[in-house]
């Protein structure tokens, strides 16, 4: 047995058969002490916590689907090293060795910002309910990302390539057509209603994103940010697509019958498979997959590209057209022009220069 006294306090016994063991809970309860962490809660494990944290603090505030980001994160990055840990025994040192080893495995930076961004919230809260006295995360620092590679972005002979081999190998073709006349994200086009589609003023309205939760399965999730909400003008091309995606959709149930059997609350998507019911992340990936090797096939050097290049090809060509940066924030959905920005400063040269070229006049 062990006891530990500090500034005329004395600290519950310590008792153990062996030594080392007592010695070590001991030289835990004497940091936690002098640095202000002990409490009679001391037991609880960073598993145990962060289930509370989340369904009876965190999880009230967020949407289902940032709510298993959360989880998912959780599982995979923090869990496997500080999961077992009691919540006061976590020092700031453990949490930045914890940011430096995911930097070291080439996490990127928002990636990493994000588990600070969990943590820092679960400590804030012990805090809050008298659990821990300081917040370990506060001072730790996320490391800075790596130089990365240039962003893929389809040249405009590699876009007319990839346009003519979806339409001949894709099912879903009109899926990836729709996402180089929009800038659409993946699951902003595989959630669009026929209620988004105003072919009159010729308008699409971003209402939401298709999601899967395990255990909940598909939903249409609305945007998280008032921007994601946002309205699209068809262009000639998205006007012609969504037509005969309308057209085609129709003859499609009159040919399934009593197979068409949408899920609940998805009856109205504008892209589905043969049964009436959402195309899957997966299948669209897959299709990516397959149009690409027949690319390669015919000996067309194209690059692995994923989905979400199309939407910054789109954004390219725009920009290129001489679109302004503002607008362009708006059509994609962008929280703020910096953001723009940032993403598409490679097009912003060649487009300063065009423009300017418009003040030759002047000086004539």
């Amino acid at each position: 047995m062990a006891r530990f006294q500090y500034e005329g306090e004395l600290y519950p016994p310590i008792y153990d058969r062996d030594l080392k063991v007592v010695e070590k809970k001991l030289n835990d309860l004497r940091y936690e002490v002098t640095h202000q962490m002990y409490t009679k809660n001391s037991k609880i494990t960073l598993d145990q916590w962060f289930e509370v944290w989340l369904k009876e603090y965190r999880g009230i505030r967020i949407k289902r689907g940032t709510q298993e980001v959360y989880r998912n994160t959780y599982q995979a990055r923090i869990k496997p090293v500080l999961g077992k840990k009691r919540i006061t025994s976590i020092r700031m040192e453990q949490i930045q060795k914890l940011y430096n080893a995911l930097a070291e495995k080439n996490y990127s930076e928002g990636s990493i910002k994000l588990v600070g961004v969990i943590l820092y919230g679960m400590f804030k809260q012990a805090m809050k309910t008298g659990i821990i006295s300081k917040n370990p995360a506060a001072m730790a620092t996320i490391p800075k990302a790596k130089e990365r590679g240039e962003r893929v972005v389809l040249t405009r002979d590699e876009q007319k390539q990839f346009q003519t081999y979806a339409k001949q190998y894709s099912q879903h073709h009109k899926v990836f057509l729709l996402a180089l006349c929009t800038g659409m994200r993946n699951g902003e086009i595989r959630g669009l209603s026929w209620s988004d589609i105003d072919f009159e003023k010729r308008i699409i309205h971003v209402t939401g994103t298709l999601k899967y939760i395990k255990g909940i399965g598909y939903y249409k999730e609305t945007p998280k940010t008032k921007t994601s909400k946002r309205d699209i003008p068809m262009l000639g091309i998205s006007y012609e697509l969504l037509e005969q995606q309308k057209k085609e959709q129709e003859k499609q149930k009159q040919l399934a019958g009593q197979w068409w059997q949408p899920l609940k609350g998805l009856d109205d998507l504008v892209f589905t498979m043969e049964n009436g019911r959402f195309i899957s992340r997966e299948k669209v990936t897959s299709e990516l997959k397959i149009i690409l090797k027949k690319m390669r096939d015919d000996h067309i050097n194209i690059p692995d590209f994923t989905f979400h290049t199309l939407r910054h090809t789109f954004a390219t060509r725009g920009l290129e057209q001489g679109i302004s940066l503002k607008i362009m924030q708006t059509i994609l959905g962008h929280t703020t022009l910096a953001m723009t920005s940032d993403l598409y400063s490679h097009v912003l040269p060649t487009t300063k220069a065009k423009e300017l070229e418009k003040m030759e006049a002047v000086f004539k």
